[in-house]
C-alpha cells in the first residue's frame, strides 16, 4: 500500500495529496464529497431517522473541509464544514479519485 506524505486543502477547492511514490493527486472537493463512502451517502438513508430518505444539509459548507484525520495506516476521515464526518476515505479510493 502506498501512503500519503503530504495532505493539503487548496483554496477550499481541491484536496492535494503527495504520495510516497511521488505521484501527486489533485481531487476536486465536489468529486470528493460525491464519493463519500459512508452508509448515509451510499444508501441514501439516514440510520437515525427510521430509514427515511436522507436529505443532505443545505446550510452551506457541504464542499468545505473543516478538518482531516488519519485513520490507522489506510484512510482519511474528512470532516466537512456542514457537520458531515462519517466518511472514511481509504487511500486506494483517494488514489483512484486523483487520477
Amino acid at each position: 500500500m502506498i501512503n500519503p506524505l503530504k495532505i493539503k486543502v487548496e483554496n477550499q477547492k481541491f484536496l492535494n495529496i503527495l504520495w510516497e511514490d511521488n505521484l501527486e493527486s489533485k481531487i476536486d472537493l465536489k468529486t470528493l464529497r460525491s464519493a463519500c463512502p459512508c452508509a448515509v451517502c451510499t444508501t441514501g438513508k439516514d440510520p437515525n431517522k427510521d430509514n427515511l430518505p436522507f436529505q443532505s444539509l443545505k446550510i452551506g459548507g457541504e464542499l468545505e473541509i473543516a478538518d482531516i484525520k488519519l485513520v490507522g495506516n489506510y484512510a482519511l476521515n474528512i470532516f466537512w464544514k456542514d457537520g458531515h464526518n462519517t466518511g472514511i476515505y481509504e487511500f486506494s479510493l483517494l488514489r483512484r479519485l486523483g487520477k
